[in-house]
């Protein structure tokens, strides 16, 4: 084979390797919304310097001061973006306890766009520890967002730790009427209770319902 024609045969395998990559991308968007309005939902997992900077940093009389909640607010007034932040129990030298319902007044006005929610105990994962002290932390969570963001502050819908639930877990995620949780966007990975062949089912048609929970697919980029 000449040169030119080595060229020509590898620049053709570029450009169907590129063409495949555009085509599998294409399938893994999801399914276009009819709807006239249209709100994009994104959720950060991990959450916690934010919360301490606004306990820790006494010059803040609004929690749009802080850059990370005025990003947030700049994407919902110009895309009607909505968030879900999930958060820790504790995490280095926070503990969401003592963050203060100094701003809570502020948090339950920009509730309808902006929500809170259990993510761990803590970002070291244990999943036994997780399984045990489970509702005790839950509860100790949803209790300290009620105080400094109101009930209203509280997502619906949750994504824990390494998508781990049991079937204890998800026992008391019902008993606290959590029926809606976000699930694993890698193939091959399980998400919550679900076994490999319900969690591959996921991954495919993106959401699944067991034992009275309606699991979404995570879609990240």
């Amino acid at each position: 084979m000449g040169k030119n024609k080595k060229i020509l045969f590898g620049l053709w395998g570029a450009v169907i390797l590129i063409a495949i990559f555009f085509v599998y991308t294409y399938i893994q968007l999801p399914t276009a919304s009819n709807s006239k309005s249209k709100i994009v939902h994104v959720s950060f997992d991990d959450v916690y310097l934010c919360l301490k900077d606004l306990k820790d940093t006494l010059r803040y009389t609004s929690i749009f001061q802080h850059p990370f909640f005025e990003s947030l607010k700049e994407l919902h007034d110009d895309y009607g973006a909505v968030f879900s932040l999930y958060v820790y129990e504790s995490a280095n030298d926070f503990v969401i306890t003592e963050v203060p319902n100094k701003f809570r007044t502020e948090f339950m006005e920009n509730s309808e766009w902006m929500k809170f929610g259990y993510h761990a105990i803590k970002p070291q994962f244990d999943e036994k520890k997780q399984a045990l002290e489970f509702e005790r932390s839950l509860s100790k969570v949803n209790n300290s967002i009620s105080y400094w963001g109101g009930e209203a502050s509280l997502a619906p819908c949750l994504r824990l730790h390494y998508y781990f639930a049991d079937s204890s877990m998800i026992h008391v995620l019902k008993k606290h009427q959590i029926y809606r949780l976000l699930g694993a966007d890698d193939r091959g990975r399980k998400s919550y209770n679900l076994n490999q062949q319900q969690s591959d089912s996921l991954y495919n048609q993106r959401t699944y319902i067991c034992d009275s929970i309606f699991i979404i697919k995570r879609i990240s980029e």
